[in-house]
């Protein structure tokens, strides 16, 4: 057949340079077994074929079974009959299979990934299906008010179908129906494009609050460090560039900051602009923040050693912190309160969290005075053979 084939296409390219026709002939071979065995069949192209063919070369074989047929003696099998009847019912079968294909996969996705990502754009981590709906409902229906709960509607729909041709509780659906579930995920995706653009307004002035309130934080705890007494953060942050804590160019940082305190007049890309060119100051006033409570830190301890350990003690204005071995891989933390004597009140049990707490809570930590009461509690803690480690 290849053969044949080769030779045929090089004389139909040949006949064409002849007749000047520019169109290329469309070549079709077959070995006279198959194309009997298709006559058989009742193949419509050989039937075709055979009703509209004109000969140019015959050696008594085609227009005799043109003939044929158009008396009407070629007629197909029975096993060519039930053939194209089995045929139409398997293709049938896979027209319904597609059908729920389409709505067991395509438009159950085209609903679930973009609530998901929408999610995920709020801040929530990768939900399954089923937490999907419910935080849809929660998060934009009911706290944030963003979603009308028909949408919510429309995806629960999409998940319960799916889930129900999975488990082979609808086995057939119809046209009518993928019409309507059609119309309902356009509408559904429509609406959480739309919702995007929301959450990413309400996610960079969320990210503008953040920044500004951090920076104004720090500047107010870095005034109580300095002494600055001043409600204007402005005037009492230019004194602190004029002491020499900060370099000047800070002060422009600051009047570019302030501008982010009214979100609504500026446009996503101008917050980010802010945000993403003032880190650098922000870190600043983190380091100097961070460099004062660690020596506050430090003025606040009294380390203790006893046998082999080591345990310290924080004494936050009237509050205590002991942890008991600072080398321990599960340190114990201990709270009390301070006597007006210097000796320690009743111990119970803490955690880093409250030790961090109580550091956060005093705005200026003095140096820790260890007199006779207090030594003597911490004999009491750590026992009789303790030593005081200075520096």
């Amino acid at each position: 057949r290849d053969k044949l084939g080769a030779i045929i296409r090089s004389l139909g390219y040949e006949a064409s340079a002849v007749t000047g026709v520019q169109k290329v002939f469309h070549i079709q071979v077959y070995i006279l077994t198959d194309f009997w065995e298709a006559v058989k069949e009742a193949n419509p192209v050989i039937f075709t074929m055979l009703r509209d063919g004109i000969p140019l070369y015959d050696r008594g074989v085609f227009m005799p079974w043109k003939l044929l047929l158009t008396m009407g003696r070629i007629k197909p099998s029975p096993e060519a009959i039930d053939s194209f009847m089995s045929v139409g019912v398997r293709l049938l079968d896979r027209a319904k299979g597609k059908l729920l294909s389409v709505v067991a996969e395509d438009l159950y996705y085209a609903c679930l990934n973009p609530s998901q990502a929408a999610l995920m754009l709020y801040g929530v981590p990768p939900p399954t299906p089923k937490e999907t709906i419910k935080l849809m409902e929660d998060i934009f229906v009911k706290k944030e008010k963003m979603l009308d709960m028909k949408y919510v509607n429309i995806l629960a729909k999409a998940v319960k179908v799916f889930k129900d041709i999975e488990h082979a509780k609808i086995n057939e659906i119809s046209g009518n129906e993928i019409d309507i579930m059609m119309r309902e995920a356009k509408d559904f995706t429509d609406r959480i494009q739309r919702l995007f653009t929301q959450i990413e307004k309400g996610t960079v002035k969320e990210r503008a609050k953040i920044f500004y309130t951090d920076c104004i934080k720090f500047i107010e705890n870095i005034f109580d460090y300095e002494g600055i007494k001043t409600k204007n953060v402005t005037l009492g942050f230019k004194k602190l560039c004029e002491k020499g804590v900060f370099p000047k160019r800070h002060i422009n940082n600051l009047k570019t900051i302030m501008r982010i305190r009214d979100a609504k007049k500026l446009t996503k890309y101008e917050i980010e602009k802010i945000i993403r060119e003032n880190a650098f100051f922000l870190r600043s006033l983190v380091e100097y923040v961070q460099r004062k409570q660690s020596a506050d830190l430090t003025r606040s301890r009294v380390r203790v050693k006893y046998g082999d350990k080591q345990g310290e003690m924080y004494v936050f204005g009237e509050k205590v912190f002991i942890i008991m071995d600072v080398a321990a891989e599960e340190r114990v933390i201990k709270k009390t309160a301070m006597t007006e004597e210097g000796g320690l009140g009743q111990l119970e049990l803490s955690n880093f969290g409250e030790l961090e707490k109580g550091m956060k809570e005093v705005k200026s930590l003095k140096n820790v005075v260890v007199n006779e009461k207090t030594f003597h509690n911490l004999r009491d803690v750590f026992g009789k053979d303790i030593e005081i480690i200075v520096g």
